[in-house]
């Protein structure tokens, strides 16, 4: 994800993710050419979205048992910001309601995971599937 987004221009990136821990060895390893890649440390360092072009959830916070609930509340959405949520069901999470009350751009998880099974397929088996045909379901794959 950090690399896409570095690739389009964004320079700060905020990954809200469930370990810190993980999160910093991911993003040490990343090479996306990105100024600073954030990972939480406490809720209160959430002040640091503000200062970023995107803010990700990473962390799976939103869908399964926790539906509804965000790892990031309310007051730390700003509307100059992109928000990626990599969860895709529900197809609007909390944390992007919460997005969209400010007014900032969001994007769900379901695109990527539709691009991710399509090299999957192509891996796996050689065929070559659209990201069109995946959308929907198209049953000649």
């Amino acid at each position: 994800i950090c690399s896409v987004l570095a690739e389009n221009g964004a320079r700060r990136i905020y990954v809200v993710s469930r370990s810190y821990d993980t999160a910093s060895r991911l993003t040490a390893d990343l090479s996306c050419g990105c100024t600073d890649i954030i990972t939480p440390l406490p809720p209160e360092s959430f002040g640091q979205a503000s200062d970023c072009d995107v803010v990700i959830n990473a962390s799976g916070v939103g869908m399964g048992a926790s539906v509804g609930e965000s790892p990031m509340p309310s007051e730390y959405f700003a509307p100059d910001k992109l928000y990626f949520d990599a969860c895709y069901n529900p197809e609007k999470t909390q944390f992007l309601k919460f997005a969209e009350a400010v007014g900032g751009k969001t994007v769900n998880g379901l695109g990527m995971s539709i691009y991710q099974a399509a090299e999957q397929i192509r891996l796996w088996s050689g065929r070559t599937v659209t990201f069109e045909q995946l959308l929907r379901g198209n049953e000649e794959i």
